[in-house]
This record gives C-alpha cells, structure tokens and sequence, in this order.
C-alpha cells in the first residue's frame, strides 16, 4: 500500500480547480492513522510523496 503524504502536481487539470500554489499535503493526522491500521493489519506499507498525472497509459 502507498499513503501519499503529498503530491507534486503534473497535471492540467488541478489548475481547474486551485491554484498551484496551494500546497498538495495530506492532513499529519489521517496519514498517521493509516500508517497505524496498516502496521495493525500487517499490511506492507510505504509513505512518500506522489505525482500525479492526467495522462492515460494505453498498453496493447
């Protein structure tokens, strides 16, 4: 399981919506909690910050 602490944006759609000088960080608290039920499940787990992206990946 990956918990995104925050998000870099690399992405056109986020514009939209706010502006990009509005941090992407999650709340301490709800990533503190999902580390927490993780740890208790035995789930591997990893925090990082993520990218986000509105680019679709086609294989065939």
């Amino acid at each position: 399981m990956i918990i995104a602490e925050a998000a870099v944006r690399d992405d056109g759609t986020t514009k939209e919506y706010i502006n990009v000088e509005y941090p992407a960080v999650a709340s301490f608290d709800v990533v503190e909690a999902l580390k927490k039920a993780a740890r208790e499940q035995g789930v591997r787990h990893h925090v990082s910050i993520v990218r986000t992206n509105d680019a679709f990946l086609w294989r065939r």
